[in-house]
């Protein structure tokens, strides 16, 4: 195969291998990644809807419903019902959500440093405009 037939197999590869890496060492916190990137937005944007989430993190919202739920019975976050409009609900981050980010946070700085081993700053450089231009070509 050449390469250009292969790209997509292998980005969506490196896809599950990061993904896995970043479940186990997720694990101790009993949370998955799909479920820290909703956390990790809120510490940036809180009070935003499921589906602002959804829109920002591009995943269906079907299933930030059930990682909001999930998140919300896990003590994580809290939805607010708009006094004025019942069907307005925003979704905020917990004290409980911000303590597990700190924790996580050097474990994500782990598989950074380990994704990015070997690699000179014009080759981190290089690769994240390459990645860049892939993804809005993707778009």
């Amino acid at each position: 195969m050449k390469i250009d037939e292969t790209m997509a197999l292998f980005i969506r590869r490196l896809d599950v291998k990061i993904t896995n890496l970043m479940r186990t060492k997720m694990e101790p916190y009993q949370i998955a990644p799909e479920q820290h990137l909703i956390l990790r937005l809120l510490l940036e944007r809180d009070g935003l809807t499921q589906n602002e989430i959804a829109q920002q993190l591009e995943k269906d919202k079907t299933n930030v419903a059930r990682m909001v739920s999930s998140l919300e019975k896990k003590g994580f976050i809290i939805r607010v019902t708009s006094p004025s409009d019942r069907r307005y609900v925003s979704v905020h981050i917990s004290q409980k959500g911000r303590i597990l980010c700190e924790r996580v946070r050097p474990h994500l700085a782990e598989v950074n440093k380990q994704l990015q081993q070997g690699m000179t700053e014009e080759e981190k450089e290089t690769l994240s405009k390459i990645l860049h231009k892939i993804y809005k070509n993707a778009t």
